[in-house]
């Protein structure tokens, strides 16, 4: 960020909207927004709009608070907990589907999904709705891809994804997400907790 403008200046304040963003960058929510370089009300009122044209902060966008943001820091971090709380609780398959493509491909996002190439396609371009269990599966990727992006380019976080890692016993993340793994399984946790460790994210 090139400036930051109150009331981001404070640090709780930033931390919930870097979350913020990389969340709905990463579930492909900001399409078009090109290169964020500022921290301020205009941009927060921006993203906040794209959650709302997204289905998301539906009271948010009713109360008009989404058009008129608050300027103290500690109401602004409570409206961004919410923000991000409505994101970690709101799986969008068919933007992140697009998103995740570009970022982890089709054949490590497939089998992270524990689905086919072919599958993954015909979810991805809406010739079949994807199911409720894949699409858990797709945003809890979503997000634990977005933490990494505070640590790692792209090839980076493929790479995550497939180097063995000392705290899980010599394994990679990949072998740890086995065929038809839900995202409340203890391996699961550990990977989140893992990637968020690097940022710190938990701003919910």
């Amino acid at each position: 960020m090139e400036t930051v403008e109150d009331p981001f200046t404070d640090p709780g304040v930033a931390r919930s909207a870097s979350v913020l963003l990389g969340r709905a960058e990463t579930m492909g929510l900001l399409a078009g927004f090109g290169p964020i370089t500022s921290l301020d009300t205009p941009l927060m009122t921006a993203v906040l709009g794209r959650l709302g044209k997204a289905g998301l902060l539906r009271r948010a966008v009713t109360r008009g608070s989404v058009r008129s943001l608050p300027s103290e820091a500690g109401a602004m971090a409570d409206l961004l907990r919410g923000a991000n709380t409505a994101l970690e609780d709101s799986p969008l398959p068919l933007q992140e589907w697009t998103a995740l493509r570009a970022i982890l491909g089709d054949a490590l996002l497939a089998w992270l999904c524990g689905i086919s190439g072919v599958s993954l396609r015909r979810y991805a371009a809406g010739a079949r709705p994807t199911p409720d269990s894949v699409a858990q599966r797709l945003h809890v990727l979503a997000l634990i891809v977005s933490d990494l992006r505070g640590a790692y380019n792209e090839y980076g976080i493929r790479r995550w994804f497939q180097r063995p890692r000392a705290q899980r016993g010599g394994r990679a993340p990949e072998d740890l997400l086995g065929h038809g793994w839900t995202p409340n399984s203890p391996q699961v946790r550990q990977l989140r907790e893992l990637a968020e460790a690097l940022t710190g994210s938990p701003a919910t």
